[in-house]
């Protein structure tokens, strides 16, 4: 049975809400969950692999950036195709090299192209801090994808968050069992702007998408503390860009979150 040793911390602390800030220091055991896993299994083949993101297309130039620095690098880490899942149906067109698929109904039998955006009629947004949703549909429904089209890996990478260096875009290429997260050294918890979800665990993401909108509507608990994650990966270097000194926009990062449009992106692959 998969655990969140972080969630079960929090839930120790504090009962009922996150306040990710406080108990630090007892909170830095999450990063050591699954420090004995092995996600890297010799002779275990990868198999197909997705890249996808959750949006909400109010800002195209965001979701351009992305799509850019992602679709041109995809190979690296081994990945067929890029998806967008779309929480609503605004500016969908914003890029012609992306097929609208209609996620109110049937998937397709197959895919049109290498890079698509699922779209949904009512988009659900995020009425509190820590209850989304729009997001929750969005991420969940990977596991849909990922079945109906027979892909053994997903690869998540948060529409302003970036994989800036080849040995990560190599790491996250080469994981081929259970579910991995980076690590926020910064705020003490999971990093859940880029995960990696193999075959093996795509029965844990969906025992979340089959709960459906009476559990997306009604969570008011931040993701990072219930996703039963397998291995807690924090040898990369990288965090949140709000809690980066600007100073460290010159420092070489595997990986970047909540970057602004304003920051430079440095990537050697």
């Amino acid at each position: 049975m998969r655990v969140n040793v972080s969630g079960t911390i929090d839930s120790l602390i504090s009962g009922r809400k996150l306040h990710w800030r406080l108990d630090r220091g007892l909170r830095q055991i999450g990063r050591l969950k699954g420090v004995l896993y092995r996600n890297i299994v010799p002779g275990l083949p990868v198999g197909r692999t997705f890249i996808f993101c959750t949006s909400y297309i109010n800002d195209t130039e965001r979701y351009k950036r992305w799509v850019d620095h992602v679709y041109p690098r995809r190979q690296a880490f081994g990945a067929d195709s890029i998806f967008l899942i779309n929480d609503g149906s605004d500016n969908i067109g914003f890029d012609s090299r992306l097929a609208i698929v209609d996620g109110e109904h049937d998937l397709p039998a197959q895919l049109l192209g290498d890079m698509a955006i699922v779209t949904f009629v009512e988009r659900l947004g995020r009425p509190a801090m820590f209850c989304y949703p729009g997001w929750w549909r969005s991420f969940t429904y990977s596991v849909r994808i990922a079945r109906h089209f027979d892909f053994d890996k997903i690869i998540h990478i948060e529409s302003d968050a970036y994989v800036c260096s080849k040995r990560l875009a190599d790491y996250l290429r080469s994981i081929n069992r259970g579910w991995t997260v980076l690590w926020s050294k910064g705020y003490n918890f999971p990093e859940t702007a880029i995960q990696v979800i193999c075959r093996d665990a795509y029965p844990s993401l969906a025992q979340f998408a089959d709960r459906k909108l009476s559990f997306f509507q009604t969570s008011n608990r931040a993701a990072e503390y219930l996703f039963p994650f397998d291995k807690v990966e924090n040898r990369f270097t990288g965090d949140r860009c709000g809690i980066l000194d600007r100073a460290a926009r010159s420092q070489a990062f595997d990986y970047l979150a909540q970057v602004p449009p304003d920051w430079e992106l440095h990537s050697d692959f």
